[in-house]
């Protein structure tokens, strides 16, 4: 619905090409480092003078879906951190602020280079930003939270599934942590499910969840969000005709 939601701006679609354009992205993803491959193939199913205009709303929809990771994860860390009585010192949290001071000064330097793809700079994606209605950026806000909190509920069903002892309130936190290191690691295909095992053991083995438990629950999520959907999806990419 998501994607639907901001292709709207460009050209209307339905829910079941949407839904046809997302499912044969992630396919063609999996193989990409950090699934970058997805902004390609979605652009595919558009015609040419279209497509530059699609890479950014697609960039738009995982903008938007970071941010929400980036939120919630730091918040997860703090209450992880307050759950383990790791005091933050103020020098971690003076470093933390220089970079993200630094970060900005970077962007605005470089906010009219063009990165990647001719006429994609920070200056150009901001003022296309700002053309798109308000109404369909809080309904992209919108449905990324969702997503978010569905994926992470379910994560949290899933351990208990699997024989977890933890409550939601102690668990939650790490899980949102856990998002936020997963979605900062490049990874692709086989490498992806290793190292969101590897995090999710290293968090959440610190509230006494069986690491048999955590590989499980990482296998059952891996599963039904990313290895179910892209079987249906290579259905599409099979038939898929070039715009």
């Amino acid at each position: 619905k998501k994607w639907q939601t901001l292709t709207s701006v460009i050209k209307k679609i339905s829910f079941y090409e949407a839904a046809q354009q997302t499912l044969a992205a992630l396919t063609v993803s999996l193989v990409t480092p950090n699934r970058i491959g997805d902004y390609g193939a979605k652009a595919m199913y558009y015609n040419t003078e279209h497509r530059k205009k699609i890479l950014f709303v697609n960039f738009i929809a995982n903008g938007f879906q970071f941010l929400i990771t980036l939120l919630f994860g730091l918040v997860g860390f703090w209450k992880t951190f307050s759950f383990l009585n790791f005091n933050i010192s103020t020098s971690i949290g003076i470093g933390f602020f220089c970079i993200v001071v630094v970060i900005g000064i970077m962007g605005y330097l470089f906010r009219k280079k063009e990165w990647f793809i001719k006429g994609f700079s920070l200056a150009n994606i901001w003022q296309s930003y700002k053309k798109i209605p308000s109404q369909i950026k809080w309904k992209t806000f919108i449905y990324s939270m969702v997503r978010y909190g569905v994926f992470s509920c379910l994560f949290y069903l899933i351990l208990q599934f699997f024989g977890a002892e933890s409550s939601f309130l102690e668990t939650i936190p790490f899980i949102f942590s856990m998002y936020l290191l997963v979605s900062v690691i490049p990874t692709f295909l086989v490498v992806d499910i290793l190292v969101r095992g590897s995090i999710a053991i290293g968090l959440l083995t610190l509230l006494n969840i069986h690491e048999t438990v955590i590989t499980a629950t990482v296998f059952s999520m891996w599963f039904l969000n990313f290895l179910l959907p892209a079987t249906v999806g290579s259905y599409y990419v099979l038939k898929f005709k070039k715009v």
